[in-house]
């Protein structure tokens, strides 16, 4: 891509000095930058590029402030058609710079992710080699994991559909759901969230168009942000941040939910509207209480567990999604069956209020 920043000729990249656009002339990169990172002081970039200026940087560069330099030599990684490599995703794990795309090295061992070991580009398990075409669009550290999607499918050794996570030794299974096909284009963190956002229709059991988020507590799918995906017209989500507690989305589309967009929109109070899907037992603790809710998801009864000190006072309430209260238990014993069998099913809040501290957890019935 070539650009023209403040009527001057700039190739991929530029930088905002706080008043204008900018960019050192003779350092320009003879193709395109398809993400940045910050590590350790350093700005380091990946794309479709072999050179900053003069300086060979193959796929992979890092910057002081003063110039670009290499990192590694991606030389020797193309793809298996004898294409050049295809660079989408740079991100930080483990103090270790990874990237991901579409690309493979000639003993086939790395393939589609890479990380750089200080002195080579090494490979990350097994890669994301099933076969076919596959890539990786996203990489995110979150929850002391590094986090990979993109597209690609569930196997013996890669144990995720299009969502991965990477602990530093094994790829591990994030999820037991997985989207409806497609592809994740995008993983950001916000507020101890994982959203992952792309072009697919669904996520487990339910319809999630094109985003998701994952939290401590389970998977949650935000509902009436895209009923219109359908509409030819409405083909991806591609970026997102957030403005407060509100979802700042855009992409190719035309709609979210009813309401005419034109490819950016604003998704507010979208955890009232989220459908979470969890396994197993959820464990947290409000100060030094040790609190457990299982099952859940629950079809009519579930049970919480509560360890505390005698002298603290503890009230339960569970509330619906549009905040009215539901169930109210001011006597808590340390183990409590609460029959929730009278009510619809869908999504409450379990309020936990102790002295002048409360928790709050999501619970689903089926």
């Amino acid at each position: 891509a070539i650009n023209y920043v403040n009527g001057n000729l700039t190739c991929c990249i530029a930088r905002w000095n706080g008043t204008n656009w900018d960019y050192p002339q003779g350092q320009l990169p003879n193709g395109n930058v398809q993400a940045l990172t910050v590590h350790n002081g350093m700005l380091y970039a990946c794309g479709m590029f072999t050179k900053f200026g003069n300086t060979t940087c193959n796929y992979v560069a890092k910057y002081d402030g003063i110039s670009w330099q290499p990192v590694g030599d991606f030389a020797q990684f193309g793809k298996p058609t004898d294409l050049p490599a295809t660079m989408q995703a740079i991100g930080v794990y483990n103090n270790e710079i990874y990237v991901g795309g579409e690309f493979d090295d000639t003993s086939g061992a790395v393939r589609n992710i890479a990380k750089f070991d200080g002195n080579n580009w090494v490979n990350v398990g097994t890669g994301i080699q099933q076969g076919g075409v596959n890539c990786v669009f996203a990489l995110q550290e979150f929850n002391n994991k590094l986090y990979i999607g993109g597209r690609f499918a569930r196997t013996p050794d890669v144990p995720g559909e299009c969502l991965v996570g990477w602990d530093g030794n094994n790829f591990i299974d994030v999820s037991p759901y997985g989207i409806g096909g497609g592809q994740i284009n995008l993983l950001k963190v916000h507020q101890n969230k994982l959203f992952a956002m792309g072009g697919f229709f669904n996520y487990g059991p339910y319809a999630a168009y094109g985003l998701f988020y994952l939290d401590a507590f389970g998977e949650c799918t935000i509902n009436g942000v895209a009923s219109t995906w359908n509409n030819p017209n409405n083909y991806g989500w591609d970026c997102l941040d957030f403005m407060g507690d509100s979802l700042v989305v855009g992409g190719l589309f035309q709609y979210l939910d009813t309401v005419k967009a034109n490819n950016a929109g604003v998704i507010t109070n979208y955890e009232v509207n989220s459908i979470c899907l969890t396994t197993g037992i959820d464990e947290k603790k409000l100060d030094d209480i040790s609190i457990r809710i299982f099952p859940n998801p629950f079809r009519g009864k579930f049970i919480l567990e509560l360890t505390y000190g005698e002298a603290d006072r503890i009230h339960v309430t569970i509330t619906n999604t549009l905040g009215q209260d539901v169930f109210i238990l001011n006597s808590v014993f340390s183990t409590q069956e609460i029959d929730l069998g009278s009510l619809e099913s869908g999504l409450y809040f379990l309020n936990i209020q102790k002295n002048r501290g409360h928790k709050t957890f999501k619970i689903l019935k089926e």
